[in-house]
């Protein structure tokens, strides 16, 4: 399955609910890293391998959100919806009104493992 897949560097770590703030936004799953943890709106991304979000009542699929300690990656799979892309893009253009300065980030098409670069900026 093909994904697209925006890469933001960022040292900042968000918290599932500082998503779903915005009230645009529902979670619909959390990947754990361990059984244990229990997700909540204090959880924070990075406590989770990835965190499945969607357009409250509209998106299909969503898109997929993960934190590594240096970027966030949002994943939109090939057979996403208009409402799944709307969503993905809404949430891009929140986490930059947050950030101002994103120094970094990169667009690429994921296929298997094959990753093509479509842009990036320094």
């Amino acid at each position: 399955m093909k994904s697209v897949i925006f890469t933001i560097k960022s040292n900042q770590s968000l918290r599932i609910g500082e998503v779903l703030q915005a009230e645009l936004f529902e979670c619909y799953s959390v990947s754990a890293k361990d059984a244990g943890l229990k997700p909540s709106a204090d959880s924070l991304i990075s406590d989770f391998h990835s965190v499945q979000f969607g357009v409250k009542g509209k998106s299909s699929l969503g898109f997929r959100l993960t934190f590594d300690g240096q970027a966030y990656q949002v994943s939109v799979p090939d057979l996403a919806t208009a409402s799944d892309w709307t969503g993905a893009l809404m949430f891009l253009k929140t986490f930059d009104q947050r950030h101002k300065n994103i120094p970094e980030y990169s667009i690429g098409l994921v296929s298997g493992s094959h990753l093509q670069r479509l842009q990036s900026h320094p």
